[in-house]
């Protein structure tokens, strides 16, 4: 007798659960084009499946209205005209028949708790030249968004070094569509992301995909003249010899002519030589 008592606890869960019916059906409702719609998404528990059909609906306040099946795809249906700012919460209620019966899930949002935009698009980074530790990086809006001006974004930049593969992100917050980031390692590869989310509503898109960039393999070389460079090495070289020669001199109390004489030759070997070179 005692061998039976784990079947029957078993069965009477399985016929416990079927004749409740309900938290079979997982619901999800994203608004990805706010403010234009809803879309709710269901999955269905693994033991009810493949399912017969399908009867999605949704309710708002006193309202209920079939909830229209989205084109691209047989699990979700998509709400239109939405109540933006509304206190009252949507309801969606899909009823689902299978071999084992009838089951059904429900689940409850405002419009403002579900924007989730998609990430931004047309990512792209640069060198910047002049700082071989900087790199450029300008973005579009999500490539879904058709709203014009009606919904401003905030931007997510994440970067790291690529082989800091269990490294954290270092993070941008950013409202304009470009950043600057300052503390790149030259020779590096590193790897750039990006996020979106509606200002004050929902919560951040997912990820873009990585785009990876190596910051400057040399370090920038500054269009300077081969006559500038030569006179600037001249001059910082004799500011550095005039002081050695100051210092020795009040240590061996030698002659200030001396000072001038070692000077000049010093300069006028560095002048012969940049000639030969030119």
């Amino acid at each position: 007798m005692m061998g039976f008592q784990p079947l029957i606890a078993a069965l009477l869960c399985i016929f416990a659960r079927l004749c409740q019916g309900e938290d079979h059906v997982q619901i999800a409702c994203r608004s990805r084009f706010y403010p234009h719609n809803v879309t709710c998404h269901w999955t269905l528990d693994e033991e009810y499946r493949p399912a017969s059909e399908v009867h999605a609906v949704y309710r708002f306040k006193t309202t209920q209205k079939i909830c229209p099946k989205s084109k691209r795809s047989a699990h979700s249906c998509t709400i239109s005209n939405l109540a933006l700012f509304s206190k009252a919460r949507y309801t969606v209620i899909v009823d689902v028949s299978t071999p084992l019966g009838n089951i059904s899930g429900k689940t409850m949002f405002k419009v403002e708790e579900i924007v989730q935009p998609d990430p931004p698009s047309h990512v792209e980074v640069e060198q910047v030249p002049g700082c071989d530790t900087c790199v450029h990086v300008h973005w579009k809006k999500p490539a879904s968004y058709t709203a014009g001006d009606r919904v401003q974004f905030q931007y997510f930049l994440q970067y790291r070094q690529q082989h800091h593969h269990e490294g954290s992100w270092s993070e941008i917050p950013q409202r304009k569509q470009r950043a600057n980031i300052t503390d790149a390692r030259p020779g590096a590869v590193l790897n750039v992301r990006l996020a979106a989310k509606v200002i004050r509503k929902g919560k951040k898109s997912p990820w873009s995909k990585s785009v990876a960039i190596t910051p400057w393999l040399e370090r920038i070389r500054t269009t300077v003249s081969p006559s500038e460079t030569t006179f600037s090495c001249i001059s910082r070289h004799l500011k550095l010899t005039t002081q050695e020669q100051a210092m020795t001199d009040a240590s061996t109390g030698g002659s200030p002519l001396t000072v001038h004489r070692v000077t000049n030759l010093h300069i006028l070997s560095m002048v012969f030589t940049t000639a030969l070179i030119l």
